[in-house]
């Protein structure tokens, strides 16, 4: 019974599968990094890097 209240147990999550265009695309990449992330917070954090392509380009998100 305990694991039902606990908020944790109750995340919901969308995929979006409208992002049609190369931008949206990028934005919804970037988005998904940070949200990996888990940047909340001034938790100490190892230092992480990802690629993130985008009209020819490849941004490096640090």
């Amino acid at each position: 019974m305990a694991a039902d209240s606990d908020p944790e147990s109750e995340v919901f999550e969308i995929t979006d599968f409208t992002t049609a265009s190369e931008w949206e695309r990028f934005v919804s990449r970037v988005e998904e990094v940070l949200n990996d992330w888990k940047l909340t917070g001034n938790t100490a954090r190892k230092v992480s890097s990802e690629k993130v392509f985008f009209t020819h380009q490849i941004f490096t998100c640090v």
